[in-house]
C-alpha cells in the first residue's frame, strides 16, 4: 500500500504487492518502454511490484507490473485517484498509505503458498 512514483514516466501509483523476481510470464506484463526503461536483462534480476496507476495519469487507471529500480516512494501523492482502489485497498491517513482489503488479502494468501501474484477474485 505504498505510493510511489516512476521515475521515468512520472505515473502516481499505489503498491499492491511484489513477485522477487520477473518469471518467464510477468516478463511479457512488461512493455517493451518498461523493459528499456529498467536497462537490457537486468530488469529480470530485480522485483517486480504491481502497482494501481492512478487514474489522472492513465486513463481508466489499472495495475501494472513495474520493476523495482523504476519505483521510488512518495507519501505527498497520497491519496491517490483510482476507480479500483476501494476493491482493493483500505485507505490510511495516519500513515498516508494503504491497507491490504479483502481482495488483496486472498492474493497474498495465494502467493504464500507457491502461486504468482494474481488479483483475481475467489
Amino acid at each position: 500500500g505504498a505510493c510511489v512514483v516512476h521515475r521515468r514516466f512520472g505515473y502516481r501509483a499505489v503498491v499492491l504487492g511484489c513477485e522477487p523476481w520477473v518469471r518467464a510470464p510477468r516478463a511479457h506484463a512488461l512493455s517493451a518502454q518498461e523493459r528499456e526503461a529498467s536497462g537490457t536483462r537486468m530488469y529480470r534480476l530485480q522485483p517486480l511490484y504491481c502497482v494501481l496507476v492512478d487514474d489522472r495519469d492513465m486513463a481508466g487507471g489499472g495495475a501494472l507490473f513495474v520493476p523495482e529500480a523504476d519505483l521510488e516512494p512518495s507519501q505527498d501523492i497520497f491519496p491517490i485517484h483510482s476507480c479500483h482502489k476501494d476493491r482493493f485497498l483500505e485507505e490510511s491517513e495516519a500513515i498516508r498509505a494503504y491497507l491490504p482489503g479483502r481482495v488483496l488479502k486472498q492474493a497474498a494468501r495465494r502467493q504464500h503458498l507457491g502461486m504468482p501474484f494474481t488479483l483475481q477474485e475467489a
